[in-house]
């Protein structure tokens, strides 16, 4: 071979070599630049969703929206923390891809999704979705994110600005994500209010809506400034503290618990509707027993909570 076609042979190699390390530099760079970009999980957070339920452990649970989607409700049964909404909300809407996982951490990565991973599917009108997070035990303030819309391969993501790792509220139980308000009604939501006393039948009352306004039963010259006076009440009821069946049975062993009334409140969402059985604490003046259905609970509530709701059905009459 002669010296000219050496030199041309040898620049063609050359030249292929380096392309083929530029590329193989530059790839993962301009790969890792676009996936920085707000992409992965739920970019508008819970805004239009109709459902997410997430699994760990075995355990699944779903979290669904009212239907005015004022409160959301874990597993049909309790409704959630605002804080916990948010975080939800800020956190997924706002999660960010660091970088690709390096191949030498990936059956790590393997094992962590196996065996403490948190899988989370959602669903809108429009679309639906998988993904999985668990915490990055490289890093306490990421997580290790895989999603099928992303092929499945493994990330590391953080929320900037947010200390602490995103997935361990999902390792929380049903009871941990419940709030203590125990009605959040409005003149939006409120169905009817039967309040019923043990010893005076007579001041007993059923407010209820129908023909597209609040009545009063049998209060024909009703003061609609006093009921909706009165309906402002139950904006946020809330307990200040859910009882085990023991400590409840303990109360009622050193109290005289007289049963007061029953007071039921139905809502525009059947879920959030609530019966209560209100017993008087002779020893405690301060508090209400409560017993709460359909979550067949016990609570305790401070009386000056309950004392703007124990109104008699004179107080709904015109003068």
């Amino acid at each position: 071979m002669g010296q000219i076609k050496r030199v041309k042979l040898l620049s063609v190699i050359f030249l292929v070599l380096a392309l083929v390390t530029a590329t193989a530099y530059l790839l993962p760079l301009l790969k890792e630049k676009r996936q920085a970009l707000p992409d992965i999980a739920l970019s508008g957070g819970l805004a239009g969703l109709d459902e997410l339920d997430f699994l760990y452990k075995g355990k699944k649970h779903e979290l669904k929206p009212t239907q005015t989607g004022e409160e959301w409700y874990i597993d049909n049964t309790y409704p959630v923390k605002d804080q916990f909404l948010a975080l939800i909300q800020t956190g997924f809407s706002r999660l960010k891809v660091k970088r690709v996982l390096s191949t030498e951490f990936i059956a790590q990565a393997d094992s962590l999704f196996a065996a403490d991973g948190i899988v989370l599917n959602w669903k809108s009108a429009e679309d639906k979705g998988s993904f999985s997070v668990v915490s990055n035990p490289n890093d306490p303030n990421s997580s290790y994110y895989r999603s099928s819309a992303l092929a499945n391969e493994t990330y590391v993501a953080f929320v900037p600005g947010f200390t602490g790792d995103i997935s361990n509220i999902f390792r929380l139980e049903a009871g941990e994500w419940r709030k203590k308000t125990l009605i959040a009604g409005s003149s939006r939501n409120i169905q009817s209010i039967q309040l019923q006393y043990s010893n005076q039948q007579s001041e007993s009352f059923i407010l209820s809506f129908i023909n597209g306004d609040y009545q009063v039963i049998d209060v024909p010259t009703l003061d609609s400034t006093k009921l909706y006076t009165y309906l402002e009440h139950y904006e946020q009821l809330s307990v200040d503290k859910y009882l085990s069946l023991l400590k409840a049975d303990s109360l009622k062993s050193v109290n005289k618990t007289d049963l007061i009334a029953q007071l039921d409140v139905k809502m525009l969402d059947a879920r959030a509707s609530r019966s209560l059985d209100i017993y008087k604490l002779d020893k405690e003046p301060g508090f209400a027993l409560l017993y709460i259905r359909p979550n067949n609970e016990w609570a305790l509530i401070k009386t000056q909570r309950l004392f703007p709701l124990m109104v008699k059905k004179a107080y709904f009459v015109k003068k």
